[in-house]
């Protein structure tokens, strides 16, 4: 609510007020607003009507020392004591109402200490005042103390300031009961004009009132609707919920609801209802009522039925229609990276000493393996998206090696980048799939003749006043980003192409692309990030991407492992529990590696037995999930049955989200995401180890203690 200072004083009484504080202090106030206004104010000392503001030089000074107050009444925030131009004492104290400046009041001519006679007798002789008159005057000044001075400030100010309050509140109370007022005009109008049917339900269940519309939707006059109970009025297939839902109302424990509801009219007929409900309660809790406003929906509920029909039956023909494109896609992506790891596995069996080149190119196309799988179960929605700080050039960088050596060698990939890239913030392995399509789908344009492939990563600003459409005609909002442009000098696309190359599983080759196009679009608008592309028929193709740069972050290189992690050995035994022959070789052979005896099972229940016999000795457990004869989540379980304290890992490929559907997070100790990685693993478990070491001396502390 605006309000100023006269808006909220009775301004007769304040100059009473004044007036009468007057002949108590015989001090001159003023009441002024913060726009300079005197809104009231006592009759100033002689020496200023008799003599300086009659004189036509000291007038001046008098004028710009009210210009300067004037200038300033705003601005004050706290007492402040200043010398006029005509050597006496002013002083100002603010006006503040919750948090705001509206004013100041004013104690001016005055003095603090006794004058000096000599001074105000050289000014009479300067401005050509009568002496012995101007020296009367200059005695009538009123003499006080500062802190006398003060305590009337603060006395004056605060009964002001009270005054102005409770003012403030008057008015609102005013302002409050005029919006009720018309809240009630408004409300009768929409009640009786309501396409909506309304009714209010008593704490026993029945209609105490209803609207014309609610009892057109029920088949009945509203002289019989009201004093019916609202649960018959629900069809036989939802009573036992509205009765269940209604009881949650009256008990407290739901203040609203809001859902679709199956009715039946007074002939039978249903219809279905969209009900938002809303309860009111009585001081003590209980509840008074509740407003019920219903909408029919029947054309509408059926209409979406039948969409939902016919949607479901155009997704099935698309899946059978996209399923070979999707196999052959990720069928050709994985081809590429097993052929790297075969390579290089034969080439180390010919020449050992190619070890040290190999094995850098082996891992990075084992990690891409595993990105692929994340970026399948992303796309069907059952892995998280974790974002991070990532390092586009060192990301870019590492893609073009990995696909060098995939895509055919007629197609030349030329890698520039500017000095220096900015971090942006996203997720690894999203933004990998973004590189790998558009310089796999650059390669593909390109056929078998020879061409270039241009990968281009700099920084740059899209001003306010110069804006950048994207792809789809949307505006790039202004700010620094990081661009990534692919640039083929292929067969170009037509119009068509251009329009539908984001569209799902849309191709014009005869393998598809897989997850495909249309997936990097995805990613880039879950990025806050913008795409444009240029292409003609027969001159190419440039795609660029631009990414949002976190300016506030100055990440830079991720930070080494700790010392104490990279030298870290642990001690006990570990149950390993996995299906795969292989697997349980290969972690087995991590695990001893890190300090630990390992005791492996193939199964769930062979675990529960090993655990049963070695429990004494088995520190932790690291389990799979998916196992015939028991699987994961049944050994999980029965494990913390048998001990709630054991520290169990999960090892899986499905992706935490869905595990923690099934088991609850705070019961895991920790999770491991396949294909293993030895310092992940080695982190993982010591950190779960020191988690349940620091449980178990608080245990023993509590224990102790109690």
């Amino acid at each position: 609510m605006n309000f100023a200072l006269n808006d909220l004083l009775d301004i007769p009484t304040v100059q009473t007020l004044l007036d009468s504080w007057d002949g108590i202090s015989r001090l001159s106030t003023a009441v002024i607003d913060t726009e300079g206004t005197i809104l009231a104010a006592t009759s100033s000392q002689d020496i200023c009507t008799k003599f300086h503001r009659i004189n036509p030089t000291t007038i001046k000074d008098c004028a710009r020392s009210g210009t300067r107050i004037q200038t300033r009444v705003g601005e004050l925030t706290s007492p402040d004591i200043y010398h006029c131009p005509m050597g006496m004492i002013d002083s100002r104290t603010p006006i503040i109402v919750e948090g705001k400046q509206i004013g100041n009041i004013f104690f001016c001519q005055l003095f603090l200490e006794q004058p000096d006679e000599a001074y105000f007798i050289e000014q009479a002789g300067q401005y050509g005042f009568d002496e012995s008159n101007y020296l009367e005057a200059v005695r009538k000044v009123p003499l006080c103390s500062e802190e006398y001075l003060r305590t009337n400030m603060v006395f004056l100010s605060g009964l002001v300031q009270a005054l102005a309050e409770q003012g403030l509140q008057s008015k609102r109370q005013l302002e409050l009961e005029r919006e009720v007022r018309e809240n009630e005009k408004k409300l009768k109008v929409i009640f009786d004009t309501s396409e909506a049917g309304i009714i209010v339900v008593s704490p026993l269940g029945m209609i105490t009132f209803a609207n014309r519309r609610m009892a057109d939707m029920f088949g009945m006059p509203m002289t019989e609707l009201v004093g019916t109970y609202y649960i018959d009025h629900i069809h036989e297939s939802e009573k036992h919920a509205g009765v269940e839902c209604m009881q949650q109302i009256v008990n407290g424990e739901m203040t609203s609801v809001e859902l679709v509801r199956h009715y039946t009219r007074k002939d039978g007929t249903s219809f279905w209802g969209n009900l938002t409900g809303t309860r009111f309660g009585n001081v003590d809790g209980s509840m008074r009522d509740q407003i019920m406003v219903i909408s029919d929906i029947t054309v509408r509920k059926r209409a979406e039925e039948e969409k939902k029909l016919l949607e479901q039956q155009l997704r099935q023909a698309q899946k059978l229609e996209s399923l070979g494109a999707l196999a052959g896609g990720i069928a050709h992506d994985f081809n590429n990276i097993l052929t790297i790891i075969m390579g290089g596995c034969h080439l180390m069996k010919m020449d050992p000493e190619s070890a040290q080149v190999q094995i850098p190119t082996i891992e990075k196309a084992a990690e891409r393996a595993a990105e692929l799988c994340r970026q399948m179960m992303s796309y069907a929605g059952k892995s998280p998206i974790v974002h991070s700080q990532v390092d586009m050039g060192e990301l870019v960088d590492d893609m073009i090696v990995l696909l060098r050596t995939t895509i055919p060698k007629n197609a030349a990939i030329n890698f520039e980048r500017t000095t220096t890239i900015p971090f942006i913030k996203g997720d690894t392995s999203q933004l990998n799939q973004i590189v790998m399509n558009l310089v796999i789908n650059a390669s593909e344009a390109i056929g078998d003749v020879e061409g270039e492939i241009r990968v281009i990563l700099s920084t740059t600003k899209i001003r306010a006043g110069q804006p950048e459409k994207d792809n789809f005609g949307n505006t790039i909002p202004p700010g620094w980003y990081v661009c990534l442009e692919v640039t083929d000098n292929g067969s170009g696309m037509d119009d068509e192409s251009r329009r539908r190359i984001f569209e799902p599983f849309y191709t014009t080759k005869f393998a598809g692309r897989g997850l495909g196009m249309s997936a990097i679009i995805g990613i880039i608008k879950g990025h806050g990030g913008a795409l444009q592309l240029f292409s003609r028929r027969g001159y190419g193709s440039i795609f660029k991407i631009f990414f949002p740069v976190q300016l506030s972050e100055t990440v830079r290189g991720k930070p080494p492992l700790p010392a104490t992690m990279s030298s870290w050995h642990g001690s006990g035994t570990i149950l390993l529990v996995d299906d795969e022959e292989k697997v349980v070789f290969v972690m087995k052979l991590m695990l001893e590696k890190l300090g630990f005896a390992v005791i492996a099972a193939i199964n769930g229940k062979e675990a529960l037995d090993l655990y049963q016999e070695h429990g004494d000795e088995i520190t932790l457990v690291v389990t799979d999930i998916g196992m015939p004869v028991m699987d994961g989540y049944q050994l999980f379980q029965e494990l913390k049955i048998l001990n709630p304290a054991l520290p169990i890992i999960i090892a899986s490929g499905f992706g935490n989200s869905i595990i923690s559907s099934q088991i609850s997070r705070e019961n895991v100790a920790g999770f491991i995401d396949k294909p293993y990685d030895f310092d992940k693993i080695k982190e993982i478990i010591k950190n779960v180890l020191d988690n349940h070491c620091q449980k178990q001396q608080l245990t023993h502390e509590t224990t102790i203690l109690g």
